[in-house]
C-alpha cells in the first residue's frame, strides 16, 4: 500500500529522480515525495505516522504516536524484541539444568561440561558481526527470526543425535549442536538493537532496552523455574524438545508484532552532522544559506534512509550504482568494523561489555551447580535458588533504565548518566561478587542467593550504561554493526570465563572462591575502561 501511493504521487517523474523523505517535529511526523532537480521543493505531501499534511498545508496531529517510544510501531517493536530475547535466553539458562543429569548419564566431568557450555559461546561470538551487518543492510526483523529458527532446530535434534550415539562420540555432538544454537542466537543481539536504533528516540532508548532485557531476563527466570520440572518429566532429552518445539508459535508471534520500519532520523542530529559541511553561513546570502542548508540535511537523509535499505522499493526507486570496492567482502567486512575499533569511546563500551558478558555467563552456566555441589542441595532447590538472582536482574533492568532517561530529562547530562549507570554496573556488582567469594564456604545458602542478588542486580544498570552508549556513539546505520562488533568480543569474553571456571574447578576442585574473585576483577576492569574512554556524541558516521 505504501509503495502504490509514493508511486502514484510521483506520477509523471522519473524513477531516477524520486526521493523521499521522512520529516518529524515535535508534535507530528510526515513525509515527502520529493523531486531530484527541481530546486529541492516538495511536490507532494502525504499522511505520516504522527500526522498528515494535506497539499493544502493543513495538518491534524495524532497524539497517540507521541507516546510511548515515539513512534507507532515501537511499543510493538520493544515487545516483540523482549519475547524474542526471552525465548533465546529460556533455552540458554535452560541447558545449565539440563546438563546437571545429561553429565551423570554420559560420565563428563567438570571440563567436559565447561567445553559444552563453551561451545554455545563459540557459535554465539561467531555470527555477532555477521548478525550486525546483516542486520544493517536487510532489517534486524529476518535476521533474528532466522537465528530464533536456527536455535530452535538445534535445540530440537540435540536429544535425537546425542542420545543415540555411542558415549565416545556423545561429547563432539553435543559441542556441534550447542555451537549452532549458540550461532543461532548470536544475531539476536545486534539485530534486536538495529530494531530499537530505527525505532526508538534516544531520549527513551534506555527505557526501551530496559524493557526489553526485562524479558530476556525474565526468559532465564522461567528457564530456570520450569526446567527442573520438565526434566523430572521427560529427562534431559524431553527439556531440549521442549524448547525446540516452542521456537514455532515465537515465531509467528514475532511476525505478527513487529513491522519493518525506516530509520528514525533525529533531526537535531542530522542538522549536527552536516553542519560543518556549510561554511560562512553568516556571511552568506540568507536564502543560499537555507538552501545549502536544506540540501546539506537533504543529502543526510538520503544517504541514511539508502544505508538502512528498509525504506526504498524496486517499483519506486532504481537501484543505485555501487563502488567497485563494494563487490568486494572482504573490503565491505573492513569499512564496517574496522572504523569501530579505532575511537576510545567504542573501546570502552566493548570491555565494559566483554566484562559483563564474563560475569553474566558464568553465573548462568555455574549457579545451579555451585548450588549442588558446594552447599549439596537438589536439583530443585539448587535450580529455585538460582533463579533469584534472575528475577532481580529482570526486575532492575527496566528499573535503571527510567532512572538513566528521567534523570537526563531533568538535566544530567547523558555522558554523566552513562558513567554512573555503568560504575554501578561494574563497580558496585564488582564488589558483591568480591564478598560472594570471600563467603561460599560459610555462608548459608540463602545468604549466597541474597550476594547473587545485589550483583546481578547491580549488574543490570550496564543496560542504560554500556548497552546505551554503544547505539549513541555511532551513527543509526552503524548501530548493527557496532553491537555485532561488541558482542563477539564479550561472547568470547564469556566464553573464556565459562570454560576456565570449568577447567578450574576441573584441577582445585570445590575452589570456588578463585572464580568469584576473578569475575570481580574482570568487572572492575571493564568499569574503569569506560568511565576513562566513554563519549556522548557520535565518534564513527
Amino acid at each position: 500500500m505504501e509503495t502504490k501511493r509514493i508511486a502514484s504521487l510521483s506520477k509523471g517523474w522519473k524513477k531516477r529522480d524520486v526521493r523521499v523523505r521522512r520529516c518529524r517535529t515535535k508534535d507530528r511526523t510526515w513525509k515527502e515525495v520529493r523531486r531530484v532537480g527541481s530546486g529541492g521543493e516538495v511536490r507532494k505531501r502525504h499522511e505520516g505516522s504522527a500526522g498528515a499534511t494535506a497539499e493544502d498545508g493543513s495538518t491534524r496531529v495524532d497524539e497517540r504516536a507521541n507516546k510511548s517510544f515515539t513512534r507507532p510501531n515501537a511499543s510493538a517493536a520493544v515487545s516483540a524484541c523482549a519475547l524474542a530475547l526471552g525465548y533465546c535466553s529460556a533455552c540458554r539458562s535452560s541447558t545449565s539444568v539440563a546438563l546437571i543429569p545429561m553429565a551423570q548419564a554420559m560420565q563428563w566431568n567438570p571440563q567436559a561440561v565447561g567445553q559444552v557450555q563453551g561451545a554455545f559461546l563459540l557459535g554465539y561470538a561467531g555470527t555477532q558481526a555477521l548478525g550486525g551487518a546483516a542486520a544493517d543492510q536487510t532489517g534486524g526483523k529476518k535476521v533474528l527470526a532466522w537465528g530464533m529458527a536456527i536455535n530452535a532446530l538445534a535445540a530440537l535434534l540435540l536429544p535425537f543425535i546425542v542420545g543415540q550415539v555411542a558415549m565416545t562420540t556423545a561429547l563432539m555432538m553435543a559441542w556441534t549442536l550447542r555451537a549452532t544454537a549458540g550461532a543461532g542466537q548470536g544475531v539476536a543481539m545486534p539485530a534486536m538493537n538495529q530494531i530499537v536504533a530505527n525505532n526508538v528516540s534516544r531520549e527513551k532508548r534506555a527505557s526501551a532496552l530496559g524493557v526489553v532485557f526485562a524479558g530476556f531476563h525474565a526468559g532465564n527466570v522461567l528457564g530456570l523455574l520450569v526446567s527442573p520440572k520438565l526434566v523430572a518429566l521427560w529427562g534431559w532429552k524431553g527439556l531440549f524438545a521442549f524448547y525446540g518445539m516452542l521456537g514455532l508459535p515465537v515465531l509467528m508471534a514475532w511476525n505478527l508484532l513487529l513491522q519493518e520500519s525506516t530509520p528514525l532520523l533525529d533531526v537535531k542530529e542530522t542538522v549536527a552532522r552536516v553542519e560543518e559541511k556549510i561554511t560562512d553561513v553568516s556571511q552568506a546570502d540568507p536564502k543560499q544559506a537555507v538552501l545549502g542548508l536544506r540540501a546539506a540535511v537533504a543529502d543526510n537523509v538520503k544517504t541514511t534512509v539508502m544505508q538502512a535499505g528498509s525504506f526504498m522499493s524496486e517499483d519506486v526507486f532504481t537501484a543505485t550504482e555501487r563502488d567497485d570496492e563494494s563487490s568486494n567482502l572482504l573490503l565491505q567486512i573492513s569499512n564496517a568494523f574496522l572504523p569501530l575499533l579505532r575511537p576510545k569511546a567504542c573501546l570502552g563500551a566493548m570491555m565494559a561489555h566483554a566484562a559483563n558478558h564474563a560475569a553474566f555467563f558464568v553465573v548462568l552456566s555455574w549457579t545451579p551447580t555451585f548450588f549442588a555441589s558446594a552447599k549439596g542441595l537438589s536439583l530443585q532447590k539448587a535450580t529455585q535458588l538460582a533463579t533469584i538472582p534472575w528475577v532481580a536482574i529482570a526486575v532492575f533492568s527496566p528499573l535503571w533504565g527510567r532512572v538513566a532517561d528521567a534523570a537526563m530529562s531533568r538535566g544530567l547530562s547523558r555522558l554523566f548518566a552513562r558513567r554512573g549507570a555503568q560504575a554501578i554496573g561494574s563497580f558496585a556488582s564488582a564488589a558483591a561478587f568480591a564478598l560472594l567469594a570471600l563467603m561460599t564456604e560459610t555462608a548459608s545458602p540463602s545468604l549466597i542467593c541474597l550476594l547473587f542478588c545485589i550483583a546481578m542486580g547491580c549488574l543490570a544498570a550496564g543496560q542504560a550504561g554500556f548497552a546505551s552508549s554503544e547505539i549513541e556513539i555511532v551513527a543509526p546505520q552503524r548501530a548493527g554493526a557496532m553491537v555485532g562488533a561488541c558482542n563477539t568480543i564479550a561472547s568470547l569474553a564469556g566464553m573464556a570465563s565459562t570454560t576456565l571456571a570449568g577447567v578450574c574447578l576441573a584441577r582445585w576442585p570445590g575452589n570456588w572462591k578463585a572464580v568469584y574473585l576473578a569475575v570481580a576483577a574482570v568487572l572492575a576492569v571493564g568499569g574503569t575502561a569506560f568511565t576513562l574512554w566513554s563519549e556522548d556524541r557520535v565518534v564513527v558516521e
